[in-house]
């Protein structure tokens, strides 16, 4: 017969205070139920560990339970109160060159899924992800414009494209050479972009933009912080030891 406990020994209850103690720490899950099934069975012996050894236990038992809370507090934190995701990671070219046909792919900035910016042969930009063609004071659907960098992007006033190519501007020509931020508003993602060309009649404009960030390696206190919550999860999972 074994008991689940971890490093206990097995021994004599002696006393009516003892089995209080006993009854104590099963209670509060220091030791098995196991060790309660013995002694309603009438046995008058139990593997129980010495005090020394249950107070350490309670202590990596504290410590490991902390840990998890707050890493699933923490946890809660993060998925609760996403930040807004600033792309400044390195810029890159777009060119949609005039005549091109918008429905194409490579005439196309897939920035995201669900975030095409293309132009047909006139008008303004828009999202061929979710548009057919350039609508006034909408496209492209999903995104706000305004004039400034990612560094003073929570206090810019961003509007459509078209209000802010148009009358913030005075016109997509006048866009070119501007440093502006777009917001993706479905993935609440801001992205520097500056528009190097416009075309006339039949089309085409280029830009320059920001990609994402970097992920940085995960730190040191990261890495140890999941490393003792595995190491918690294996302290806790009680050893056998044998009873004789």
């Amino acid at each position: 017969m074994s008991c689940e406990i971890p490093i206990c020994s097995t021994r004599e209850i002696k006393s009516s205070s003892e089995r209080i103690f006993i009854d104590f720490f099963a209670v509060n899950d220091v030791i098995p139920q196991v060790g309660s099934q013995q002694r309603a069975s009438g046995r008058n012996k139990v593997c129980i560990p010495s005090p020394e050894k249950i107070r350490a236990y309670m202590k990596i038992q504290f410590y490991c339970k902390a840990l998890l809370c707050s890493s699933a507090l923490l946890g809660t934190i993060v998925v609760g109160q996403a930040d807004p995701i600033l792309w400044t990671g390195p810029a890159i070219f777009f060119t949609d060159p005039a005549g091109g046909d918008p429905s194409l792919a490579v005439n196309q900035d897939r920035i995201t899924p669900d975030i095409w910016i293309t132009r047909g042969s006139f008008q303004g930009i828009y999202n061929a992800e979710s548009e057919g063609g350039f609508t006034h004071f909408f496209s492209p659907q999903g995104t706000e414009w305004a004039n400034g960098t990612l560094a003073n992007y929570s206090s810019l006033t961003y509007t459509d494209w078209n209000t802010w190519a148009k009358n913030v501007n005075g016109g997509p020509p006048s866009t070119v050479g501007v440093s502006a931020v777009m917001h993706i508003i479905p993935d609440d993602i801001y992205i520097s972009v500056e528009f190097t060309s416009w075309g006339g009649s039949e089309g085409g404009f280029s830009y320059m933009r920001s990609t994402p960030a970097t992920v940085p390696e995960p730190s040191a206190v990261m890495l140890l912080a999941v490393g003792l919550a595995l190491c918690s999860v294996r302290v806790l999972r009680p050893k056998n030891c044998s009873q004789g």
